[in-house]
């Protein structure tokens, strides 16, 4: 579908947006970016996950955090606010959140200081973290009850997410084996075969060893991903669809 451009916002740019994805093009048309995401996606219950991750990593003094295919960081951000408002104090453990795309265009917005969101988004925002969105994000006065909204982050975001560009397949064997969680989710279908998602869940577990986190989608269902995670050891946490844990003693790798 052609999105019409609009104008900018504070000179920077106005992005456009359409359901669950967002087509960002600067105030002549050209395509910035484009992804398919937003903030709190519906997919994973997110306060029960925060609580499971509290109650889990309660006694480490490290929590290892990872998110891989962030596109514009919509799900990290959603992380650490939700971490943030939660558990304000006991919650750095988790931070900094790495965060990785393939994409470098997506890279390079997601740490800037001006994005986009939908009304979707706002909404998310305001319901998860007690009506507190005025806390993180300043829309632009002219924007009040337009979709998408222009707005300017007002916490520094990039303090507690390190942006980088990064791909999974070549990323697992730099995380800890220990206190670590993996994010990677509603990509997995775009892996290029079965056998490249195998070799995925080996990698993830062979290299996660104890006391890991592993979250994927909705989406990654029908690429197997649930499946596979299971076959090498991974067990679904109770109640929290689409979160799984590792369990050393039963890992079979090959």
């Amino acid at each position: 579908m052609q999105v019409t451009p609009v104008v900018n916002y504070n000179n920077k740019f106005r992005p456009s947006f359409q359901s669950n994805s967002r087509v960002v093009r600067d105030k002549v048309g050209n395509l910035l970016y484009r992804n398919t995401t937003n903030f709190f996606r519906s997919d994973l219950n997110w306060d029960a996950f925060v609580r499971f991750l509290h109650r889990k990593y309660e006694n480490a003094s490290k929590v290892n955090t990872y998110c891989f295919g962030c596109s514009d960081g919509s799900e990290p951000m959603s992380l650490f606010m939700l971490l943030k408002e939660k558990f304000p104090h006991d919650n750095s453990k988790f931070f900094p959140i790495q965060a990785k795309d393939i994409d470098n265009t997506i890279i390079y917005w997601a740490k800037g200081e001006y994005s986009s969101l939908g009304i979707y988004d706002y909404e998310m925002i305001n319901m998860h973290t007690g009506q507190k969105f005025d806390k993180y994000f300043k829309m632009s006065k002219q924007a009040l009850g337009e979709d998408p909204i222009p707005v300017k982050k007002m916490m520094d975001f990039n303090r507690y997410i390190q942006y980088s560009v990064g791909n999974i397949s070549h990323g697992i064997s730099t995380i800890p084996s220990e206190n670590s969680i993996v994010m990677c989710r509603n990509f997995w279908p775009y892996l290029r075969s079965n056998s490249d998602r195998l070799m995925l869940v080996k990698q993830l577990a062979a290299q996660l060893r104890n006391n890991c986190t592993v979250v994927v989608g909705n989406y990654d269902r029908s690429a197997g991903a649930h499946k596979l995670l299971r076959s090498v050891g991974f067990i679904p946490v109770d109640d929290i669809p689409n979160v799984f844990e590792n369990s050393p003693k039963s890992v079979t790798l090959w």
